[in-house]
């Protein structure tokens, strides 16, 4: 799993290479990994008009952290100093397994409620 938080002066870096990203990761999303956008809070309350992007995470299928290091320090947004180099995280990540559970059903979900900053928290849900 990796977390790749976004410069703070990155939009304008990002939108410009944003269409070279997307390409590069269509192969990724082909073999089967997930990853996307993270947004900052406000950006789910009502009222929104854009989406704030701070980040991204893909969770990639891998036999070694280098292996995932190699392919993130490839990608468009680590070249182009969108991600935040110093902030990046990649941790082993297992998938749960459920004994007669269709892999439909709500395996993943958006993190929308009561949640602190992104920045800061990954998205932990607090109860």
């Amino acid at each position: 799993m990796v977390y790749a938080p976004d410069y703070p002066d990155a939009a304008e870096r990002q939108q410009k290479v944003r269409d070279q990203h997307l390409t590069g990761i269509k192969e990724l999303h082909d073999a089967g990994d997930v990853g996307g956008a993270l947004l900052s809070p406000t950006s789910i309350e009502p009222g929104a008009i854009k989406p704030e992007m701070v980040g991204s995470m893909v969770v990639l299928q891998a036999t070694s952290h280098v292996e995932v290091r190699k392919r993130i320090e490839s990608d468009i947004y680590w070249t182009s100093d969108v991600w935040d180099r110093e902030r990046l995280v990649i941790l082993p990540f297992a998938q749960a397994q459920f004994p007669n559970l269709s892999l439909h059903s709500h395996l993943l979900f958006p993190c929308t409620s009561r949640f602190h900053s992104l920045e800061t928290n990954l998205c932990r849900y607090h109860s």
